[in-house]
């Protein structure tokens, strides 16, 4: 997909007509299950990916799929910080974003009677960015426009280091193998100059 698709916005649904939707979302969520359990590298999904303005998407949180409907951010607990982070969409790309770094948040989910209900949680570490990315993506807001591959006043062995410490903490189904070593030369043509022309860094 190119940068131009994804900057489509997901259009949120009114009380009124969510119960006229929710085929629409029911199969949606079938399609986006069957995506992450086959794809275990993967850490959520958007309906955007996929070409459909619904606004929903899915993440994995704890070896469960939770699927979002509707999803908002109620409050922001913490200051931001900046970490290594990914797309899964641009697979092999890892930049640094400023992501808040606890957060509450609210969207609808959908059981297997076809029920809607409200679901209040708080996510923290990883889950919260991978939730803050996802819901991004539902507004037209690509990754790359948030992100700096090397912050100011950071090295390549700063970059290494936290690639270590965050392989480490988030296991090799987040960073991939020997990702330190795509981030600065290994990168296809086609990502690596998407990032130059949108982060405007120099490698």
């Amino acid at each position: 997909m190119s940068l131009k698709g994804l900057r489509e916005k997901a259009e949120y649904l009114r009380t009124d007509t969510i119960r006229l939707a929710v085929p629409a979302i029911y199969a949606m969520q079938e399609k986006m299950t069957e995506f992450l359990t086959a794809n275990k590298g993967f850490m959520s999904i958007t309906s955007i990916q996929v070409n459909s303005k619904l606004p929903v998407f899915m993440f994995k949180d704890s070896g469960r799929l939770e699927y979002c409907i509707n999803p908002i951010i109620k409050r922001h607990w913490n200051k931001p910080e900046e970490s290594l982070e990914r797309c899964d969409t641009l697979p092999g790309i890892y930049c640094f974003v400023n992501r808040d770094t606890r957060i509450s948040v609210e969207y609808l989910t959908i059981n297997h009677q076809k029920k809607i209900k409200i679901k209040k949680s708080t996510l923290s570490g990883l889950k919260a960015r991978i939730f803050q990315q996802a819901l991004e993506q539902l507004h037209g807001i690509v990754w790359l426009d948030k992100a700096s591959v090397i912050p100011e006043g950071k090295t390549k062995a700063n970059v290494n280091k936290i690639y270590r410490i965050e392989s480490s903490t988030y296991g090799k189904d987040y960073f991939a193998e020997g990702a330190n070593e795509l981030f600065f030369s290994g990168l296809s043509i086609e990502p690596l100059q998407m990032v130059k022309e949108h982060v405007g860094v120099r490698l």
